[in-house]
């Protein structure tokens, strides 16, 4: 081997050797840039999926919010409702109670009316039985007994009984 071989040789290995070094800071500024990004694009992925949770949770609040207040509506409307609904049964019930009322007084007014005409009718017929008993006996014939009724016998009689 000869000192041009040799120097050859060398010059070869020495590029190669810059080359294999050349390589490896290429391969090593890849290697980081790609750790850079990856560190990069798992902040951005953080910042995002952050962001979407807080937008996520403001649309929750405003939802809840809006679900509140429709039933706090739906409530308030359900009482209305009620109350018309318990004002118009009062009304119903008063009506119906106030002719059942008018009805009843009627019903008492008439029935007072028929208890004091058979009342009369009785008296006029005692009058009348004590006429006749009182001229039977002037006329020498023996009186039949008077009929002793009370007034709870003569109100359970038909009105058509004499």
């Amino acid at each position: 081997m000869d000192v041009g071989s040799v120097t050859g040789m060398t010059v070869i290995v020495a590029l190669l050797g810059v080359l294999v070094v050349g390589l490896l800071t290429y391969m090593s500024a890849l290697v980081r840039r790609a750790y850079e990004l990856k560190v990069e694009l798992h902040n951005e992925i953080e910042r995002g999926l952050k962001r979407i949770d807080e937008d996520l949770d403001a649309k929750n609040r405003r939802l809840k919010r809006e679900v509140q207040d429709d039933i706090a509506k739906s409530k308030d409307a359900i009482r209305q409702d009620n109350e018309r609904r318990h004002e118009e049964t009062i009304g119903l019930v008063d009506g119906t109670l106030d002719a059942f009322r008018e009805q009843l007084q009627t019903t008492t007014t008439e029935q007072n009316r028929v208890i004091d005409e058979l009342r009369a009718r009785h008296a006029t017929l005692k009058r009348e039985i004590t006429h006749v008993n009182a001229a039977l006996q002037k006329a020498g014939v023996a009186p039949a007994p008077s009929p002793s009724t009370s007034p709870a016998e003569a109100a359970g009689r038909p009105s058509g009984a004499t």
